[in-house]
């Protein structure tokens, strides 16, 4: 048995050279790729800043906390401190710059109705930040003994 095998001469339309049909090539042209390049640029630009701004934030977030529990320690101090007499003290620490007053309360006939003499200590923490200083101010009071004293 002999066996016939059969092939088809390509069409005319596959042919490559003068008449042929050339088909719409699959890719992407210059243009198209371009367009895309400026989308994806801008939407990168995008979030980058959104994740400077975050970034800015939370450095500035962390200076407040260190700062507030800062002036709470100083305040605590102030007020747990027998011997802190009415004064102000002041000085800077780990880039933050502190100020702690302790004034009497009241006038005296406050204090000869209250029969104890009272004292607002008043504590501010301030820092730098980029183009700005923050600060934090707490106040208390406390009984700094009996009236008459």
């Amino acid at each position: 048995m002999a066996r016939r095998v059969i092939t088809q001469a390509p069409s005319p339309k596959s042919r490559t050279g003068k008449g042929a049909v050339l088909g719409r090539a699959r890719g992407f042209t210059l243009l198209e790729l371009l367009v895309a390049l400026a989308i994806l640029s801008v939407g990168l630009t995008v979030l980058l800043a959104g994740l400077s701004l975050s970034l800015g934030r939370g450095r500035s977030d962390r200076a407040e906390t260190s700062a507030r529990a800062f002036a709470v320690s100083l305040l605590d101090q102030a007020i747990a401190d027998p011997s802190a007499a009415v004064g102000e003290t002041s000085g800077t620490s780990g880039g933050y710059a502190w100020h702690v007053s302790i004034e009497p309360y009241g006038d005296d006939d406050d204090q000869q109705a209250w029969h104890s003499r009272a004292a607002e200590v008043s504590v501010s923490v301030s820092w730098r930040e980029p183009g700005k200083r923050r600060e934090i101010a707490l106040h208390s009071l406390r009984l700094i003994g009996e009236a008459g004293q």
